[in-house]
């Protein structure tokens, strides 16, 4: 059941790569804590509708877990703030 719903994520996720060009996908959230079953269907649909780009761009899931999106927020809050008050888009403790 889980490696089917990775294929369509990973069908959709091909269809994206048509439009960017990713250095990775990372898997987030609730989708991303499923784990390997879910991620084996990204990569298989991904391989197969996207051979140009999976070479490329590996799968993982978000090493952060569930708070990954919030984690997100939050560093694009801080790069915001910063950028507002030394005209840089990246703040000091941004990776």
């Amino acid at each position: 059941m889980f490696r089917e719903a990775g294929y369509t994520v990973g069908r959709a996720v091909a269809q994206l790569c048509a439009f960017i060009d990713p250095e990775a996908i990372i898997l987030g959230g609730q989708l991303g804590a499923v784990g390997e079953p879910l991620l084996a269907g990204v990569r298989e649909a991904f391989a197969e509708f996207a051979p140009f780009a999976a070479p490329l761009a590996p799968v993982h899931s978000a090493e952060l877990g569930h708070r990954s999106e919030l984690v997100g927020i939050i560093d694009r809050a801080l790069e915001a703030a910063w950028a507002s008050g030394h005209g840089s888009a990246r703040h000091p403790l941004s990776a």
